[in-house]
């Protein structure tokens, strides 16, 4: 059995501390990620006049689609939400020691990249009234990346410094 204060325990509960509040923070972001594509229908009322006009004359009112438009809106929302859900829980449960399985890691990875890929599109919009916003954004989506990337980190080293405790043999990477 091992002290209490020894290496791989101290690092065990660092670690472990990480990754639980790495997976409430990247629950958080999550509602932040919905609230702020509403913000930007309700704030980019150009974006939306394009998208009403788009539908002009055809059969659909104008009032149907911005009822379409906000119930797309609204389960794309949704999917994001539990899919960052579903990441920031399984990295609790990872970090608390009641899920043994990292398939977090392959939903995070593949969000991480979609949103390093997506920053180009921020600079599309040469607008001057959104420099400020488009700034914050890509500070906001950046730390959201950040915080994957320190998940990541913590659930390999818990993962090798629980491996070590069990006595199994640990590989270099």
């Amino acid at each position: 059995m091992s002290d209490i204060n020894s290496v791989s325990s101290v690092g065990l509960r660092r670690y472990s501390n990480n990754l639980v509040i790495a997976g409430r923070g990247y629950i958080l972001f999550g509602f932040w990620s919905v609230v702020k594509v509403f913000m930007m229908m309700t704030m980019q009322q150009e974006l939306m006049q394009k998208i009403l006009s788009s539908v002009g004359s055809s059969e659909l009112s104008k009032e149907a689609a911005i009822i379409i438009t906000v119930i797309t809106v609204s389960i794309m929302g949704l999917v994001v939400l539990c899919i960052h859900l579903y990441i920031g829980m399984a990295a609790i449960r990872y970090g608390k020691g009641t899920k043994r399985r990292r398939g977090f890691v392959v939903w995070g990875v593949i969000i991480s990249a979609i949103m390093i890929i997506d920053i180009p599109l921020y600079f599309t919009d040469n607008s001057v009234q959104t420099y400020s916003s488009t700034v914050a954004s890509i500070i906001v989506d950046m730390t959201e990346v950040f915080i994957f990337s320190d998940m990541l980190y913590s659930s390999h080293m818990l993962k090798r410094l629980r491996k070590e405790e069990s006595g199994e043999t640990v590989d270099a990477g």
